[in-house]
């Protein structure tokens, strides 16, 4: 087939969003399938993203939508088109793509929702507000697209067909050593939540087991509180702030165990597979493993009270084993049901 894969962006980095579109379209290319990525953003200044929200509030679609989907290009002839994250559904509402893949990345709607709440914890009755109107419009949005379009969502929990993200061979490796780490943007409601968990419970619990490691933190915050706990976290026990990374490979090389003590879960899933897919020990909570393919539930230790997490790290931790057949081979039966469809 001449597949058209439309992303926002290159897909050049190697960990998450773009880690799962550059691997499918290195999929699809060794099954023999001409593929054409067609990427198209380019940097926001603040006055834009002014102009951007501003423009939503009057519009149908919400920000996000205008800021992942509004300069797309028109489209090319082609068997089939691949359009990554449900907020392609400001340009689909236009097309008439009926070769049409849509991939949810997750539901977009329940990250908006989780900035409403933020916001109104800080009182910000407007900003609130707005991620509520965003919100609403994303639901509906994301709901048109399940009735109109194929989707295949990569967790079983965002609706569609669950294609799960697919790899052709392991990532570089993590690190072979002692020191346990956490990585994600510290801004994210849920993720400031699972690193409060780490500095005021599971790191004290290790200095007293004695644990020989340190914990390797990486992410962006912008919230003053939230760093000057971490600046003081690391004058009493084996904490490491890495602060943002702009290569993910820069915490891998650093880590040998992945913790991931999320309750709230969206958004975990490529910490997950990316961990996986290296080779790396995971110690997750039951809420994150719950969004992974059954096949790689028996990879990750399940954690449910503090004495789990502890004890699992008193011994050492056998590498995950990515069932890179059972996955690929998903992807395939897929894709072959959209191809029966769509080609004469």
């Amino acid at each position: 087939m001449d597949i058209r894969v439309y992303t926002p962006w290159e897909p050049t980095q190697q960990d998450g969003a773009s880690l799962v579109i550059k691997e499918q379209i290195a999929v699809l290319r060794a099954l023999g399938h001409t593929v054409t990525s067609v990427s198209w953003k380019k940097p926001e200044t603040r006055f834009e993203r002014m102009v951007r929200v501003l423009r939503s509030i009057v519009s149908s679609a919400a920000s996000s939508e205008l800021y992942y989907y509004a300069d797309c290009p028109e489209p090319e002839p082609c068997d089939l088109a691949i359009y990554h994250y449900s907020f392609a559904h400001y340009v689909l509402k236009r097309r008439r793509e009926e070769k049409c893949i849509v991939v949810f990345h997750n539901r977009e709607s329940l990250l908006i929702e989780a900035r409403q709440f933020r916001a109104r914890r800080r009182h910000a009755w407007l900003a609130s507000a707005l991620h509520a109107l965003h919100a609403w419009k994303l639901r509906r949005h994301e709901e048109e697209l399940l009735q109109m379009r194929t989707v295949w969502a990569i967790s079983r929990a965002d609706g569609g067909r669950f294609v799960p993200p697919v790899f052709l061979q392991p990532l570089a490796p993590a690190a072979d050593c002692l020191h346990i780490g956490w990585i994600g943007m510290m801004d994210f409601g849920p993720n400031r939540e699972a690193v409060l968990w780490l500095l005021d419970v599971l790191l004290p619990a290790l200095k007293m087991a004695h644990f020989p490691g340190r914990l390797k933190l990486a992410g962006k915050t912008q919230d003053k509180v939230l760093r000057a706990r971490i600046r003081q976290a690391e004058l009493y026990y084996p904490l490491d702030y890495m602060g943002y990374v702009t290569e993910a490979q820069d915490f891998w090389d650093q880590v040998g165990v992945l913790l991931v003590p999320d309750r709230e879960v969206t958004g975990v899933r490529m910490k997950l597979l990316e961990a996986l897919v290296r080779g790396c020990p995971v110690l997750a909570s039951p809420e994150a493993v719950s969004r992974l393919h059954p096949a790689l539930h028996e990879q990750v230790v399940v954690c449910k009270a503090l004495a789990d997490w502890v004890q699992a790290l008193e011994k050492p931790l056998r590498k995950p084993i990515f069932p890179f057949e059972t996955i690929t081979g998903e992807f395939i039966q897929a894709l072959g049901a959209v191809e029966r469809s769509v080609l004469p």
